[in-house]
């Protein structure tokens, strides 16, 4: 566990250009909904970009852990 895992979050944001899921590796095309991560800080940097399929079944695994 790293020293930022608390100050991140998933933002969904709708793809201006091309894009690859860096989960499933399929492509994300400009107008799709994808979610970055992001830290809490405004000036952070993108971390992580996945496609919502990858995203809905992240929330799931996670429920199902709990």
């Amino acid at each position: 566990m790293s020293k930022y895992d608390l100050m991140k979050f998933w933002k969904q944001t709708i793809a201006r250009s091309f894009k690859v899921c860096q989960m499933c590796k399929k492509p994300i095309d400009s107008g799709q909904i994808y979610y970055c991560e992001r830290l809490t800080d405004p000036k952070s940097i993108l971390l992580a970009k996945i496609c919502s399929n990858c995203y809905t079944n992240l929330n799931l695994n996670k429920k199902t852990k709990e």
